[in-house]
């Protein structure tokens, strides 16, 4: 059973780490590229480090930045001693461990046309969610930077969503008033249209694919979506 939220428990993401090989060309990376600000830069080592990190005598340069808006920060680390090494292909995002770490844009179509022209290596073109994320609208891309780290580019949006349901068993006008009923009673709904002939139901509204079904199942039917 879960637990209540109770003091001394994670109250946020604090910030991602990446060892980098480069760190001047990570830097520029994500200060140039995609806005990041730095807000620090020194060297760490002395004794404190080496006990944190389980490696005595450990010397690296490090760099943290953050967005504009602040939130979770990114750090990058760039190791002296002891001699970094690779520990797998971490652009494969299906491989096991941290895959990506994701930055929310507000123009994701722009920036993402903006590393195009500057040749940064983007996996794919803006996809849309076909359904809400937490209550928004999402789009995203990926993409690798200088390191070949998997990132992730999202932009969230108020605007609502279109989403068609197949009912096999809404038979005529009756089925239809009554599915509607139900759905409108669902929160984030805005417009209902069924259609008996087509056995389809288009639902307008930022309502999740889950409560949509489970609103047509409740009022007695069977969805196939």
């Amino acid at each position: 059973m879960n637990q209540p939220f109770s003091p001394g428990c994670v109250r946020r993401l604090d910030h991602a780490n990446l060892v980098v090989r480069d760190l001047v060309a990570a830097t520029a990376f994500y200060r140039d590229r995609l806005g990041l600000r730095p807000v620090l830069e020194r060297r760490l080592q002395d004794s404190w480090i080496g006990q944190v990190v389980g490696l005595p005598g450990a010397v690296m340069d490090c760099v943290i930045l953050e967005a504009p808006d602040g939130g979770a920060r990114l750090e990058l680390l760039s190791y002296v001693r002891p001699e970094p090494f690779v520990a797998g292909d971490v652009s494969a995002p299906h491989a096991f461990g941290l895959r990506h770490v994701a930055f929310d844009v507000d123009d994701l179509d722009a920036v993402w046309r903006r590393l195009s022209e500057s040749g940064v290596t983007l996996l794919s073109e803006p996809v849309e969610v076909p359904f809400p994320v937490a209550g928004r609208r999402k789009r995203l891309a990926y993409l690798l930077d200088p390191e070949g780290v998997l990132l992730e580019l999202a932009e969230y949006s108020e605007m609502t969503m279109e989403q068609t349901i197949k009912v096999p068993d809404m038979m005529c006008a009756a089925c239809a008033a009554k599915i509607e009923a139900a759905l409108r009673a669902v929160a984030g709904v805005e417009a209902v249209v069924c259609t008996p002939p087509t056995k389809t139901v288009k639902v307008t509204g930022q309502a999740g694919v889950e409560a949509i079904v489970a609103a047509i199942r409740g009022a007695g039917f069977s969805p196939t979506e």
